[in-house]
């Protein structure tokens, strides 16, 4: 595992830290946060209430700053449904698999993911992430070979829209048989839904309720997947993802997902019991020199700084105080 550091000289106190090296009250600790409570979920009906206020604000109103609030409400529902999706794709929405997969359909009608599309893709993020991973071991569309900005921001660009582009073909040929006839099943309807949307609403009603505010929820997505896995180390699961802590508001509405490196470390952990595994993981993340930030405001601030200074293949970007406390 590479040890290279960006903006730190001499990481002395890194060590390579695993799952296996917790201690047994702590995994036990952790087992019990696996725990799925349906009701938690109830979130889901909540996204789905600001999408429709947010929708009859910027279609209803005549002001246009209530408008603007209207549409940010539905980006911000339409990223905390992609989240809730995702929880989906693990089977941690409902005990009951049947009802935990229709949940996750609903969730991903909006932003036209089927549930069982998204899972298909989802297992080989996880696996690339994996304390197996390699270095080498990078996906499309690679962001960790580009060599400069530019080339970042253009894979960038790629990655944010590619569950349009790519996602629909590479989740039918990578899943089994059953898998591939629900994945079809699942986008047939939802080309129908939006045809019949399409055909009895106007344009203009469908690009400024659903169409806008679903191209800026997918360049914020990508934004929030740069956060967790930009400038990061492969080949061990300690530090190939990071957490970016942020405040209250935004872990409420990305439910938790930006607790990155704690749901890579244990996927089977819903949502709202990551914060709980971050507080048990303290010792071990600062040993292993694990990336975590207070906020997306820093952690932007020192990215932009990265790679306006030249990108390093294979090292890690820290929050200033880690650094400092790894160079001491």
């Amino acid at each position: 595992m590479s040890k290279t550091i960006y903006f730190c000289d001499r990481p002395t106190k890194v060590a390579l830290v695993e799952i296996k090296d917790l201690s047994a009250e702590k995994r036990q600790a952790i087992r019990d946060l696996h725990r799925v409570e349906d009701w938690r979920n109830v979130r889901a009906l909540l996204f789905f209430a600001i999408y429709a206020a947010g929708a009859w604000a910027a279609w209803m109103a005549d002001h246009l700053i209530i408008q603007v609030i209207g549409s940010l409400g539905i980006v911000c529902a339409m990223v905390g449904l992609t989240v809730l999706l995702h929880e989906a794709s693990h089977g941690l929405l409902l005990k009951r698999p049947v009802l935990n997969d229709l949940l996750g359909f609903l969730c991903g009608l909006p932003v036209l993911l089927p549930v069982s599309a998204f899972r298909t893709n989802h297992k080989g993020h996880h696996a690339r992430r994996s304390s197996r991973a390699t270095p080498d071991d990078v996906a499309f569309p690679r962001l960790e070979k580009a060599r400069s900005g530019l080339g970042y921001f253009l894979a960038f660009l790629a990655k944010a829209f590619a569950f349009i582009t790519v996602l629909p073909a590479s989740s039918v040929i990578k899943a089994d048989w059953k898998t591939r006839f629900q994945t079809i099943s699942e986008y047939s309807f939802v080309i129908t839904v939006y045809a019949l949307l399409f055909r009895f609403f106007p344009f203009a009603g469908m690009w400024k309720l659903w169409l806008l505010p679903l191209l800026i929820g997918a360049f914020l997505t990508q934004v929030r997947a740069i956060a967790e896995h930009g400038l990061t180390t492969r080949g061990n699961v300690f530090t190939a993802t990071r957490t970016v802590v942020s405040n209250r508001v935004v872990s409420f509405m990305m439910c938790n997902i930006n607790y990155h490196l704690e749901h890579h470390l244990f996927p089977g952990v819903p949502w709202y019991n990551l914060p709980k595994v971050h507080e048990l993981l303290q010792d071990e993340c600062r040993r292993a020199g694990s990336s975590t930030y207070r906020s997306y405001t820093e952690f932007f601030l020192d990215f932009f700084k990265a790679i306006s200074a030249g990108l390093i293949p294979n090292a890690r970007l820290l929050s200033v105080d880690a650094r400092r406390a790894l160079s001491h």
